[in-house]
């Protein structure tokens, strides 16, 4: 429902997005067409000077459409930046680094049970989700956590990090943070897939966190974890267990 009523959204935005273009192509092409329909309506008489008007107006429809254009890219990357400044940790306005939000919610841990669309319904959107099902990139553990470079020159940020979601066992990662991953590697298990979300969510700078992943409950080091997780870094962290009887 939530990936519905985005696309509906979207596709809005995209069709006013697509009317003011055309508009603004359009607008140069039409200068010199209504330029010669204004002068026939009012019955300005064909002399030297109106030709020459003409003719100035017909070499200005090719600076003017570069002048249109230049709006409408600068309306595109107004678009792509706002999008983008969330991964980057950035304001879209002046481009700030604004890695706090404006409003950080209290720290808290809640487990949610019952169907999973009912627990979705009461986490909402804002929530960054964590799930087992998160992709490993075929590079480092670093860039598999920092995917958005918020830690570049700060690995020992990122340590502390993958270090408490427990990602720098010597089994797992023998190199530290330069180990290189694969989505079928050896060690690459439904519990530290959950652990790499968790810790790529943590290295975003999300503060309202929606886990949905049952198996970080089922050993005594994932719910340490979970169960320090608020207190270490102030984050708000619903847990969705489901059906799951034996928590």
């Amino acid at each position: 429902r939530r990936v519905r009523r985005a696309g509906r959204a979207l596709n809005g935005a995209l069709g006013q997005r697509m009317r003011v273009a055309a508009t603004l192509r359009a607008l140069p092409e039409a200068m010199l067409p209504f330029s010669v329909i204004a002068a026939i309506a009012l019955q300005i008489p064909l002399t030297g000077d109106s030709i020459g008007l003409l003719l100035l107006v017909g070499l200005a429809v090719g600076p003017i459409r570069q002048a249109l254009r230049a709006l409408e890219y600068r309306a595109a990357f107004r678009v792509a930046r706002d999008r983008l400044a969330g991964a980057l940790g950035e304001r879209a306005e002046g481009g700030e680094v604004a890695a706090e939000r404006a409003t950080r919610p209290e720290p808290s841990l809640e487990l949610l049970r019952g169907p999973l669309d009912r627990a979705w319904d009461d986490i909402g959107e804002a929530a960054t989700p964590v799930t087992a099902l998160t992709p490993v990139l075929r590079r480092s553990l670093r860039r598999n956590i920092d995917v958005a470079g918020r830690f570049r020159g700060d690995d020992e940020g990122l340590a502390e990090i993958a270090a408490f979601c427990g990602l720098l066992d010597p089994a797992f990662a023998p190199e530290g943070l330069d180990t290189r991953l694969a989505a079928d590697g050896p060690g690459v298990t439904e519990a530290r897939r959950a652990r790499l979300a968790l810790a790529r969510a943590l290295a975003f700078g999300a503060t309202d966190l929606a886990i949905n992943a049952p198996v970080l409950l089922l050993d005594p080091e994932g719910r340490a974890i979970l169960r320090d997780l608020p207190g270490r870094f102030s984050v708000r962290a619903r847990l969705v267990s489901g059906d799951l009887e034996a928590l």
